[in-house]
């Protein structure tokens, strides 16, 4: 595609903003072309195909008034309608100049469809609509397939195959990026997408994508601006196929794919200025805060086309055209203003929003049923069956579902239904492992109804005549159309009695259907079966009562078709497909009309569901969830339908998101735990969604319907713009309901007029209540239809979905212990250019400035390197250049040949075959470089790393796997055997196509188990079955083949002989032999084998032989070791001197067992050693029982768990002259000691004397209670001196002579001399003394607290009662709770009373005045006397007192008796909000309301015809009166000039008014109306007039605007 700039044209709007558009034509390459655009201008308009609130797809489109004017003109229209192509033609339309547009996007573009409007039978010049689109819209008719090329897939519908379709998982930012891409919008041609370039369509810049989305998961690092949740969150698009049993896929197209991610994210798109704007709809509620240039709003983030990240910002936009949010009738001149004739409707609110999501975590492996009609081919559905799947281990499936779901479509045009349609479909389904199989069977009164058989159904004996499962639903005669779902069953494996069938391994599904019509079985139909009654040319008429219908007249009309709900057209069941030979003859039986199905058919009807559920996860797959606003009195509900992606239990879900979590993508977890702009929420992702959705319809929300204008004076952009945009909200002041509120909306649909500046708005008012709702969750896929002849429920049906690899039952042995690499190191040298070497250049081809370069020579040539292996699998990278023509890429002579056509970085995996050349081929017409080129051979890997087992698990030739959670290797296969502690896994070579990574997990199926396990310890060998405990054959054990005389049931067979070794050698002689005879001549004896002195080996250096009764063995003709004939044992010794004597001379000797732990008794060079390698412990045994163990923690005697280096339990003695315990620290060379020194028990500590403050530290129950320095002794608990009723005194002594502190025993009193002061806290703060004359309390720090804990107890103060007495002077009463005061309280001038925890009431006297003082809440002075009063007094001015105000608390009322002065500036406020103020500020006085003030300012006069005078000065020293409201005449009678407008009173007029006058109604004038001469005035609005004195010639005039066009008429034009 090469287009080229054919027209373009100018023009400005109403409002003089300047336009500029081109349209640019493929293949066109000639001069261009000025056009004229027709009446009215382009008008840009936008539609949904949905009606609710959260429509996801908005699409757009332009249309054009094209005028034809010429036969250039002419020539181009009549291309568009026989020539052109879609996407041939392309509109760009720009806010701008034919000289500035290109340094800015265009404000819409998009490309003309091929249907034109009707064309006016006249010569030109004369007007064609085009209408441009922006792409949405048509995605209906893309398949979601993957392109080869910018607007073609690799096969065409009806040939797709695997590699046309996307899987994924995959961001959504990848998927938005595909779906956009087929949209057709104008690119530059200079970004690729996906490996594909678009061409170059003439627009200024490419389109980008906006997405403005705030639902975080809990998983997800952050919410910050740049944290899109749609580039943090994968999903798949598996289920975006239908696959049917042939294998044949059909996608959804591509519109159904954006329109479900839009859906889930509650998110809608909008195409403006060159941008796709993706915006969560719920974002509408955020306010704006911020300034015209740099706004705060919603956060979003801009992608180029293919996802590339191009900023972030915490606004949806800022330019002149992307306003977030626009005010209508704002205060600002000009702006944007609303128009006559709108209207506002009311949607209802809601009370209930639901939706369901289907977790198919459980594979869904529903193959169809045999659909074949003609008997000549194969499949033919009576003699074919469909074969589903193999379950590799059934033992782990709980329950399987199947679901048939069927379109009946009734033809009820020719006649009428008498009653309902009873239908049935008969069908077999059954299972097998090749040798039993399992059989379906339905019977309704056993229990269970469903239960297995290996029986077939016709041979079972039921309680009714029919036990194959079926279909059946009765259709309604009221429909034309119905949905039924007749058999949706949850089976579980057991038989008839209810007992769970055993089954292992694997199993092969298959379906069935019966055989067409009547199959032999006495009272049975065939497969398809229905009863019918009706009213035509057939029945028996009004009246009748017998039950037949033909399902076709004599015309063949079709009265009944039906196929499965999951394809788009049903097929009918023409006259020729029923199983009569005649038509129109009914065959019967018991009253049922039965079908012979033939021909008909042509694809498979039978659609479903067969879900195999795991019972490691139960049986929770699907839920219908129900959001419910409990305050809502209404009932009107949405269903959002059923959900693709949310939540699922499993990691192989196909509906299962992956979230980033930081560092990988995870699944999202089941539990839900979603928020909006948060990273805490907890809700689930199909809940977040309705509770969205709900919040913003609990209230009847309008729908506006506005005619808005764009004013001239808001064409000055430096001021904030007001242009109306779709992507924004609106802010207008309502005029109905609560009549001032502001109402914000966003755009449902609306026109653009781009030459009238004028916008035609439909959008839905914003609201949210985010008010608690409840939730409710229901299971909608368990068994919630019974089998029974009775209708069913409408289908709740997901598409059938591919087949996706599960692995199932794995058993994870241990994790990889490091990385794997798929491929090795780079092979290529001087993959980089920096040189010109080592590579073989042909023809053109040059090496310099770090990169290959080839100039064109009109011929191929080569660029290789003799770098790779023959029959190794390499990826080649290579970074390239494409200025012109292609480069291809092959991995040796014979590789197969891959194309580069375009710049970029291109991967592939080739093998290299035919030599070990890596070729780069330039065509002819090749122009460009290779800039950088690695290749990476695929490792063969004979070694896995892992961690150590702890046992021997696997044998040679066991097989494994290595899995991920979203990764699974090829098969390993074991090539030896491994050993317990074996950090490595020996296998056979296996190639890898991806890196392991290390903690792996190394797998092996269930399955495989058996298997394995029989490689290692079982099998048949010789005719004895091995076990791991035995070998036996029969009933003869492998002993009795030994010793027994005889086998009894043993048979020849079994053994290599009838007989024991012990029997054979008996039967050979009755002599009494040696061995050599046994063998030779075959006598034997039934007592013994006699050897002679020696048993000499083949090896003459070896032997056994006997030596004085002993019995020695010798090797290299030296004695090893020797039984003597008294038991005892010598081992590199022939005396034996003890039982077992061991002489290794200057050899170590060494006693080690083999096996995981080993232990070891040796005599090494270094000494005597005693080993246990294992974790085990040694014993030392004495008498038959253990006196000492020795493990790993520590020795321990007298105990068999130590639990320190040294444990002993029992008495432990140390005897010595004077012994010593030495006690020494390893990292200092002090000690300490414990000695016995004659008789005394001496402690030392740091006898190195390294510390110099060392302790002896005496600890009970593990906590220490003394210690013991050289300069105090600190006791941590009770001194007790002395016993009870026998005490000692003690004294302590301080420095200071005279000062001590005695414990008087007799006395039983503590003394303290006088001076010394007993002191109290760790900083010694309370003191006590008595200095000989005066006792002293000190404290310094805190608060001295004296508590008083009896009940009721008082604490007393007592002093001096002047009299030699006491008596009390104050007491803190517990009983009343009071501090009660006996004598006068006096506070001396400037010390306050201070109340509260802060002092906040103080109340004193500064020697002049006396205050009382609030710091904190109010200041209550309360009289709680009934009636009472508070009175405020003060001086009289003579000496006495006067009562100045007084709350009276009878009356209710303040009065004053003293008049009331106001300063400057203070204000008395009345009313809650200080409403009203009155007010004085040294000049002036004020009435006036306050800021905050609420209501109306009401001036009253409720005298009955009373006035209300409004007076002021006269100019002469007196009042006059200037305005009376008249109340007995109702009137307003103004004294007084009155201005309007100036301030210049001329005194000629009762009224003055200068500037504009309106009146809405009539003006009648009993005097003059006076005009002043003016220039001419500016133009009215459209429908408005003025009228003016021209001061150029004094002539009356009149503006009036019409429709726009505005005329100026004189006054006498008029008469």
């Amino acid at each position: 595609m090469a287009y080229g700039k054919k027209y373009f044209t100018s023009y400005k709007s109403y409002n003089g903003w300047d336009y500029y558009l081109e349209i640019w034509v493929d293949g066109y390459s000639s001069s261009i072309t000025e056009i004229t655009l027709g009446e009215g201008g382009p008008v840009i308009s936008y539609d949904t195909d949905k009606e609710n609130r959260f429509s996801p797809i908005n699409s757009s489109k332009l249309e054009l008034p094209f005028m034809v004017t010429n036969i250039d003109t002419d020539n181009f229209i009549k291309d568009i309608k026989n020539t052109f192509n879609e996407r041939d033609v392309y509109v760009h339309l720009y806010k701008g100049t034919s000289s500035d547009y290109t340094s800015e996007a265009p404000l819409w573009s998009g490309f003309v469809l091929m249907d034109l409007s009707a064309t006016p039978d006249k010569f030109y010049p004369y007007p064609v609509k085009l209408t441009a689109v922006d792409g949405l819209a048509l995605l209906k008719e893309k398949d979601w397939v993957k392109y080869t090329s910018y607007d073609t897939p690799a096969n065409t519908p009806g040939n797709y195959d695997t590699n046309d379709r996307y899987y994924g998982p995959a961001k959504f930012t990848h998927w938005l990026k595909e779906i956009l891409f087929k949209t057709g919008m104008s690119t530059t041609g200079n970004i690729a997408c996906g490996g594909i370039t678009p061409p170059n369509t003439g627009v200024t810049e490419d389109y980008q994508i906006v997405t403005a989305v705030n639902w975080y998961n809990a998983a997800m690092p952050d919410t910050n601006v740049s944290s899109d949740p749609l580039d943090l969150t994968k999903c798949s698009m598996s289920m975006m196929y239908n696959v049917d049993a042939n294998g044949n896929i059909t996608p959804v197209n591509t519109y159904n794919v954006l329109e479900n991610i839009l859906r889930h994210w509650g998110a809608r798109i909008t195409y403006w200025k060159h941008k796709f704007y993706i915006v969560q709809i719920p974002e509408y509620i955020t306010d704006e805060t911020g300034t015209a240039t740099n706004p705060d709003n919603i956060n979003s983030r801009t992608y180029t086309l293919n996802a590339g990240v191009v900023s972030s910002q915490d606004n949806l936009g800022s330019t002149y055209w992307t306003r977030y949010q626009l005010p209508v009738n704002g205060t600002l001149a000009g702006g944007i203003r609303k128009l006559s004739g709108g209207t506002f409707d009311y949607m209802p609110k809601l009370k209930q929003v639901t939706a369901q999501f289907i977790d198919y975590g459980n594979r869904n492996y529903y193959g169809g049923f045999p659909f074949g009609v003609d008997p000549s081919q194969t499949p033919y559905a009576p003699s074919s069956l469909v074969f589903q799947d193999e379950i590799a281990q059934i033992s782990n499936v709980e329950t399987l579902k199947l679901n048939i779901p069927l379109d009946v479509e009734l033809n009820t045009n020719d006649f009428q239904w008498a009653g309902n349609t009873a239908m049935k479909i008969y069908f077999n389904f059954y299972f097998t492992n090749d040798s039993t199989t399992y059989y379906l069977i339905f019977d309704k009164y056993n229990t269970p109804q469903y239960y297995w058989s290996t029986q077939r159904p016709e041979q079972i004996t039921a309680s009714f005549n029919r036990v194959r499962p079926f279909w059946y639903s009765f259709v309604q005669h009221t429909s034309a159309v119905q949905t039924l779902v007749g058999f949706d069953e949850d089976l579980e494996f057991k038989d008839s009695s209810g007992s769970n069938l055993s089954l292992t391994g694997s199993w092969k599904f298959f379906l069935d259907i019966e055989p067409w019509g009547a199959n032999g079985e006495t009272t049975a139909t065939g497969s398809l079966s229905s009863s019918f009654r009706l009213f035509n040319a057939f029945s028996l008429g009004p009246g009748g009562s017998t039950a037949v219908i033909s399902p076709f007249t004599s015309a063949g009309v079709n009265y009944i078709s039906w196929t499965n709900s999951l394809l788009t057209n049903s097929q009918p069941l023409n006259p020729t497909d029923i199983g009569s030979t005649t038509p129109g003859v009914i065959t019967t039986i018991n009253g049922n009309i039965t079908f012979d199905y033939t021909p008909g058919f042509v694809q498979n009807p039978f659609q479903g569901q067969l879900l195999f559920i795991s019972n490691v996860v139960g049986a929770t797959y699907g839920s219908q969830l129900f959001e419910i606003d409990p305050n809502g009195a209404e009932v009107e509900t949405e269903d959002l339908g059923q959900m693709i992606w949310g939540d699922s239990l499993m990691s192989t879900s196909q509906g299962s998101l992956q979230v980033w979590n930081g560092s990988a993508f995870q699944k999202s977890s089941a539990a839900g735990q979603w928020g909006v702009g948060t990273i805490t929420g907890t809700d689930s992702f199909t809940r977040i969604l309705l509770q969205q959705y709900l919040n913003g319809a609990k209230k009847v929300v309008q729908l506006l319907n506005l005619n808005l204008a764009i004013s001239e004076e808001n064409k000055e952009q430096n001021s904030r713009p007001m242009y109306v945009n779709p992507i924004g909200r609106l802010r207008h002041v309502s005029t109905v309901g609560a009549a001032g509120s502001n109402i914000f909306s966003y755009m449902k649909t609306g026109s653009w007029s781009l030459l009238k500046d004028e916008i035609k708005y439909e959008g839905y008012q914003i609201l949210y209540d985010g008010s608690a709702n409840t939730v409710v969750t229901n299971n909608i896929l368990g068994g919630h239809v019974s089998q029974q002849d009775d209708s069913s429920p409408a289908a709740l049906v997901q598409p059938n979905t591919t087949q996706i690899p599960i692995i199932s039952n794995l058993q994870i042995i241990t994790p990889t212990s490091n990385n794997i690499a798929a491929y090795g190191s780079d092979v290529i040298t001087n993959g980089s250019f920096t040189t010109d070497a080592n590579w073989t250049k042909g023809s053109g081809w040059s090496i310099a400035n770090d990169k290959a370069t080839f100039t064109t020579t009109g011929s191929t040539s080569d660029l290789s390197q003799n770098a790779l292996t023959l029959s190794q699998k390499f990826t080649i990278t290579a970074d390239v250049t494409i200025e012109a023509g292609g480069l291809t890429m092959k991995a040796g002579s014979s590789g197969g040949t891959h194309l580069m056509s375009e710049t970029g970085v291109y991967e592939f995996p080739l093998l290299c075959t035919g030599s070990t050349l890596i070729i780069f081929t330039a065509s002819a017409a090749f122009s460009g470089s290779i800039n950088s080129v690695k290749a990476s051979g695929q490792n063969s890997i004979t070694s896995i790393p892992i961690e150590s087992i702890g046992t021997a698990i696997f044998k040679t030739n066991d097989v494994f796997k290595i899995t991920t959670e979203d990764f699974v290797s090829p098969e390993f296969t074991i090539t030896s055997d491994q050993s317990a502690n074996d950090t490595s896994l020996s296998v056979a070579s296996t190639n890898l196509d991806e890196d392991i990574l290390i903690n792996s997990d190394i797998v092996i199926d269930s399955k495989d188990l058996i298997a394995q396990y029989q490689n290692k310890t079982k099998g048949t060998v010789g005719g004895f079955d091995i076990t791991a405990t035995s070998i036996d054959s029969g009933s003869v054990a492998i002993s009795s083949y030994i010793d027994d005389d005889s086998f009894g049931t043993a048979s020849a067979t079994s053994l290599a002989t009838s007989e024991s070794i012990k029997a054979y050698v008996d039967g050979q002689s009755t002599t009494t032999p040696n061995l050599q005879q046994v063998t030779d001549v075959g006598s034997t004896t039934t007592n013994s084998i006699m050897i002679g002195t020696e048993l000499e080996f083949t090896d003459t250096t070896m032997s056994i032989y006997k030596s004085s009764n002993d019995m020695r063995f010798r090797t290299n003709n030296g004695d090893r070791l020797t039984i003597k004939n008294n038991g005892r044992i010598g081992i590199g010794t022939t005396s034996a001197n003890a039982a077992l004597d061991i002489q290794a001379g200057t050899a170590d000797f060494r006693l080690t067992s083999t096996g995981q732990n080993r232990t070891a008794l040796a005599n090494t060079s270094t000494g005597f050693q005693i080993s246990q390698t294992g974790n085990k412990a040694i014993y030392f045994e004495t008498n038959g029982s253990e006196r000492m163990r020795l493990n790993s923690t520590g020795l321990a005697i007298g105990t068999t768990s130590p639990s320190e280096k040294l444990h002993v339990v029992g008495d432990v003695k140390i005897e010595n002259a004077n012994p010593v315990i030495t006690l020494t620290d390893t990292t200092n060379p002090n000690y300490c000691e414990i000695k016995n020194i004659d008789g005394s028990l001496q402690l030392r500590a740091d006898q190195g004397d390294e510390f110099g403050n060392s302790r002896v530290r005496f600890y009970l129950d593990g906590t220490e209670k003394m210690t013991l320095s050289n300069t105090e002794l600190n006791l941590q608990g009770s001194l007790q001196v002395g016993v009870d009723d026998t005490g000692y005194d003690v004294t302590f002594y301080g420095d200071t002579s005279g000062r001590y502190m005695l414990w008087d025993a007799s006395d039983d009193s503590l003394q303290l001399a006088d001076n010394t002061v007993l002191k109290i806290g760790t900083g010694l703060d309370l003191k006590l003394k008595h200095d000989g004359s005066n006792s002293f309390i000190d404290n310094s720090t805190g608060n001295i607290n004296i508590r008083q804990f009896t009940d009721d107890g008082d604490i007393r103060v007592y002093n001096d009662d002047g009299s030699g007495g006491t008596t009390e002077y104050f007491r803190v009463d517990g009983g009343q709770e009071k501090v009660l005061f006996y004598k006068n309280s006096e506070h001396q001038d400037n010390v306050k009373a201070e109340f509260g925890n802060s002092g906040d009431l103080q109340i004193y006297h500064d020697a002049s005045d006396s205050y009382m003082l609030n710091n904190t809440g109010d200041l209550y002075i309360r009289n709680t006397q009934d009636d009472g009063d508070i009175i405020f007094q003060s001086d009289d001015g003579s000496g006495g007192n006067a009562t100045y105000f007084k709350i009276d608390g009878t009356n209710e009322l303040v009065t004053f008796s003293k008049n009331v002065k106001v300063s400057d500036n203070v204000v008395i406020n009345v009313g809650t909000n200080n409403d009203l103020q009155l007010s004085h500020n040294g000049s002036d006085s004020f009435i006036k309301t306050g800021n905050s003030s609420t209501g109306d300012l009401y001036i009253r006069q409720q005298t009955a015809d009373a006035d209300i005078i409004f007076q002021n000065d006269d100019g002469s020293g007196g009042n006059a009166t200037y305005m009376t409201i008249d109340g007995s005449q109702e009137t307003i009678n103004f004294e007084k000039t009155v201005l309007i407008g100036t301030t210049t009173n001329t005194g000629a007029y009762k009224i003055d008014v200068a500037g504009k006058q309106r009146v809405q109604d009539t003006l009648e004038l009993d005097d003059v109306l006076m005009l002043n001469a003016i220039s001419t005035p500016s133009d009215p609005a459209a429908g408005k007039s003025v009228i003016y004195m021209d001061s150029s010639d004094g002539g009356i005039k009149c503006k009036i605007n019409v429709g726009g066009t505005v005329v100026t008429r004189t006054i006498a034009s008029f008469e």
